[in-house]
């Protein structure tokens, strides 16, 4: 008996000894989650009711979960392939802020020498379905810090495990399913791709990457096994035919986004971001054809909304005589804005070609609820016609009308600019004089010994003083235990006393009228 209890208090002993230092973090919806892992600044996506339409894709993996770390990061490559950085890890670099929870968003920051990283992971529409929240955008901002010039390019790397699929098949728009190495570059970057837990037809899981949008478009895209880019933080020898493997030979997708190296001067940064949720729209099947309809499901008053209609050619022949028309119910309240026609005529399509054509439509005036439309895609192949239809709800809501106060802009302050002869005098500098009262020590002229020299001893190379930079030197007080919101206003009242950014011949002072 005594044996047994041993054994029991050696299990719960190990067990104590494995759980992660770190609790995780987390934002969720309806729809997906995203799990922050603090101790390694990384993250791993799932659903949670994931597409209301489909049951079977509920609280399943979209990024394989595994923690301290995570198989999901991203690197950043710094004028040259020996100096790779990967976010969050310890041995080039500290993390700075842990990740951690902001409202709805997950943020991390992250410095190696002088560079500064920030990755930030929020809820987004999705740009197929409209459906806000059913898609996650992950950001990093890459920030040089330094006094000169450096060669910044990034990846984002996610190691995709789609419902209990780890070796995921990938589709392109216009392409076969893909499951061997395959690269993309340059305008031949897809704006989607997705991947699924089985093949097309039969998949329950299904997600969708976005890789063009409102930010920078990349440069490569890559879709391996995740073994090969763990190995590989930025240099990808393709290997064409080479199946999404393990060397082990365990399957295993994964995809890597780049942002090819460019010249970031001091102080700029560059942006990258992609989206990654749910998959846009069931698609229809005939022989010949496959159609997505995709569009916003909500419109306010008589906005007019745009529908797109993607038609792909899963045939080996083409498609003649290809035709869309959009219909609605006669009493609908429903009509085409713009002068847009009701019925588009198409070229004829390929065999294993994607096209694509949009209508856009308007509520009537006073219409309001839910209304539906349908969109028709006709052709002909394989000796037969080929039709299909695809309907979408659209919800018409009130507009709501907002008040606002007028705003009684008061009159500018009176300048008073006082010429100086030497460079720069930090006195005068508000920011100073927080630091003094906050951290209870001078700030001293040695650009190795704290980051606010960094940002405040610049100032011969600065004309103003940034809102960035207002942001880096909260954060840099943060250490002091100093809220944000303190700070602020604080440094509001030191602007009112007199204090004022300048720069190197001249200080302006304000004086109140």
């Amino acid at each position: 008996m005594h044996r047994y209890t041993t054994y029991i208090l050696v299990i719960i002993i190990i067990l104590c000894t494995i759980t992660p230092l770190f609790a995780l973090v987390e934002i969720k919806n309806e729809y997906l989650k995203v799990i922050g892992d603090p101790a390694s600044s990384g993250y791993i996506i799932k659903t949670t009711g994931g597409d209301p339409d489909n049951n079977d894709d509920n609280y399943k993996e979209l990024l394989y979960e595994e923690y301290d770390p995570t198989t999901t990061f991203a690197s950043f490559y710094v004028d040259n392939e020996r100096n790779l950085i990967k976010f969050g890890d310890d041995k080039n670099g500290i993390v700075v802020s842990s990740i951690n929870a902001s409202g709805d968003m997950l943020v991390a920051k992250y410095r190696s020498h002088s560079i500064d990283v920030a990755q930030m992971i929020e809820f987004t529409k999705g740009p197929l379905t409209g459906v806000n929240g059913d898609s996650v955008k992950i950001t990093y901002i890459i920030r040089n810090r330094d006094d000169k010039p450096h060669d910044i390019g990034a990846r984002i790397m996610m190691d995709l495990k789609i419902g209990e699929s780890d070796n995921a098949p990938i589709r392109i728009p216009g392409r076969d399913i893909i499951h061997t190495e395959t690269r993309m570059q340059g305008a031949d970057i897809p704006d989607y791709w997705y991947a699924f837990d089985r093949e097309e037809k039969n998949s329950t899981v299904k997600v969708q990457g976005t890789l063009c949008g409102d930010w920078e478009k990349p440069d490569a895209v890559i879709w391996s096994s995740w073994d090969r880019f763990r190995k590989n933080w930025w240099y990808f020898e393709l290997k064409p035919g080479r199946e999404f493997k393990r060397a082990s030979g365990a399957p295993d997708s994964a995809v890597a986004i780049y942002w090819n190296p460019r010249t970031i001067q001091p102080n700029e940064q560059l942006t990258v971001s992609t989206v990654f949720g749910l998959y846009g729209e069931p698609q229809l099947y005939k022989d010949a054809l496959a159609i997505t309809l995709s569009g916003e499901t909500n419109t306010f008053g008589t906005d007019p909304v745009t529908v797109t209609v993607d038609i792909e050619n899963i045939s080996p022949v083409p498609v003649q005589n290809l035709s869309a028309e959009i219909t609605w119910a006669n009493d609908a309240g429903l009509t085409m804005a713009g002068g847009d026609l009701k019925m588009k005529t198409l070229p004829n399509l390929p065999a294993a070609e994607q096209t694509k054509t949009t209508f856009t439509i308007q509520p009537t005036e006073g219409l309001q609820g839910r209304v539906e439309y349908c969109i028709t895609v006709r052709g002909t192949a394989l000796q037969s016609p080929q039709v299909l239809q695809a309907c979408r709800p659209l919800n018409v809501k009130e507009i709501q009308v907002v008040t606002r106060p007028v705003e009684v802009k008061p009159e500018p302050p009176k300048m008073v600019t006082l010429s100086v002869s030497h460079k720069y005098n930090l006195d005068f500098n508000p920011l100073k004089k927080l630091y003094e009262k906050h951290s209870g020590k001078r700030p001293k002229h040695n650009a190795e010994i704290t980051a606010l020299e960094q940002i405040v001893n610049s100032g011969p190379k600065k004309t103003k003083w940034s809102k960035d930079n207002e942001i880096e030197f909260y954060d840099y007080l943060s250490e002091y235990q100093t809220d944000i919101s303190t700070l602020e206003s604080e440094l509001k009242s030191l602007k009112e006393q007199g204090y004022q950014y300048f720069n190197e011949t001249t200080v302006t002072n304000v004086i109140t009228p």
